[in-house]
């Protein structure tokens, strides 16, 4: 295991009410007693806290239960997926008001598309499997100099894709 998605930043809520930051970080997933032993070193001998900072792919609120962000980023860390794509689904996709358990089904379910070494529109066209894209390929394949591939690859965009600027593009089933 380790700090594959997620890291967190435990802030002690007494202390900083005192005017002091007494905190520490911690990787998710980890063992629940492991866990709870850790956020007992860092608060001593107070009880609340929060979280004050993150890294990781998805959003974290503040006060969000740390044993369902360790249970969440145990799944997590079971699927083989680059950081980037969880991350523009979670958040370019299905933007803020998605569900953990909606963000997971879909990556364990791989529903998505992916196309490798696209930077613009015209890349997504050109780069997409034939299958991709919003037009029969095949019916076109001999006026393809004709066509104008960022056109295509705007109209794809509008349909659902999207260019991560990380050198992919990618579109959620749904």
């Amino acid at each position: 295991m380790g700090c594959r998605y997620m890291k967190i930043f435990i802030t002690d809520l007494a202390k900083y009410n005192e005017g002091v930051l007494k905190g520490g970080w911690i990787c998710l997933p980890m063992d629940e007693m492991k866990l709870q032993s850790k956020i007992n070193n860092i608060l001593g001998s107070d009880e609340e806290f929060f979280i004050s900072d993150y890294e990781s792919p998805i959003k974290i609120n503040e006060y969000d239960n740390i044993s369902d962000l360790n249970e969440f980023a145990e799944k997590l860390d079971g699927i083989q997926e680059r950081d980037g794509v969880i991350k523009t689904i979670s958040k370019d996709v299905l933007g803020d008001g998605y569900s953990r358990e909606e963000l997971l089904r879909i990556l364990s379910e791989r529903e998505y598309f992916i196309v490798e070494d696209v930077w613009t529109d015209s890349d997504l066209a050109i780069k997409a499997d034939e299958s991709l894209l919003p037009f029969d390929y095949q019916a076109a394949e001999s006026a393809s100099s004709y066509i104008d591939w960022d056109a295509v690859g705007r109209d794809m965009i509008m349909d659902g894709w999207n260019i991560t600027g990380d050198g992919f593009a990618i579109k959620v089933c749904r």
